[in-house]
């Protein structure tokens, strides 16, 4: 059944993405969801991917993560919370420290802005690349 005739396979393919984002607790890209969803179902383009990507981000259900000089990561724990990059192998995770509601409230008042969503990402070298970086 196509998306024309009542928008079920669109369905089908937006659960099996959302899965596919849930079940790669990596923050994935775009293209590792892909990936994961070809793997299991080959006829699917990587287009469909993307755009059942972005309507899961807009509705809520998964988080868009812009980094910049990097693709796009997806989250699936959309909470507020910040991430960490290691800027020479790429790893991304989550930093285990607790959202700070203060700093939002203290930038919406020295901005005059009125906050909708923010992203922060630290960026440096993970434990294992800067070992590496001193030998």
């Amino acid at each position: 059944m196509t998306a024309r005739s009542g928008g079920k396979r669109n369905t089908i393919q937006r659960a099996m993405i959302f899965e596919a984002v849930q079940s790669l607790h990596t923050h994935p890209t775009g293209e590792e969801v892909y990936a994961l969803v070809r793997s299991k179902y080959p006829s699917i383009s990587l287009a469909t991917v993307y755009r059942n990507l972005n309507t899961l981000a807009e509705e809520g259900q998964i988080k868009r993560i812009c980094v910049p000089g990097a693709a796009e990561r997806f989250d699936f724990n959309t909470k507020p919370h910040y991430h960490i990059r290691c800027e020479k192998c790429g790893q991304f995770a989550d930093v285990p420290l607790e959202y700070d509601d203060k700093m939002v409230e203290l930038i919406a008042r020295a901005t005059g802005y009125t906050l909708h969503q923010q992203e922060m990402v630290f960026t440096g070298l993970c434990p294992d690349c800067a070992k590496e970086a001193l030998s």
